[in-house]
């Protein structure tokens, strides 16, 4: 049976990927929402506005988050 310092040692390497996967696991989210908001809002402007400046600097920014994602979290899929 492991002495308690092992044990310890062993929790503590499991915290730490818990915790890093956990602040992934929020940029993630934080990414994703940014997308749909972007997403709406391109659309919004597109109805509303019509093809505007504005409505092609919201598209590019919500490209810009998008292709940000997957050059981020692209490896991370190819892992599970």
């Amino acid at each position: 049976m492991p002495g308690p310092t092992l044990m310890r040692n062993l929790n503590s390497t499991s915290t730490s990927a818990t915790a890093q996967a956990r602040k992934w696991a929020i940029v993630r989210l934080v990414l994703g929402q940014a997308q749909i908001i972007g997403a709406a809002m391109t659309l919004v402007f597109l109805i509303q506005i019509g093809a505007s400046e504005l409505t092609f600097w919201a598209a590019g920014a919500s490209a810009a988050l998008t292709l940000t994602s997957l050059v981020l979290f692209k490896s991370r899929w190819k892992r599970i």
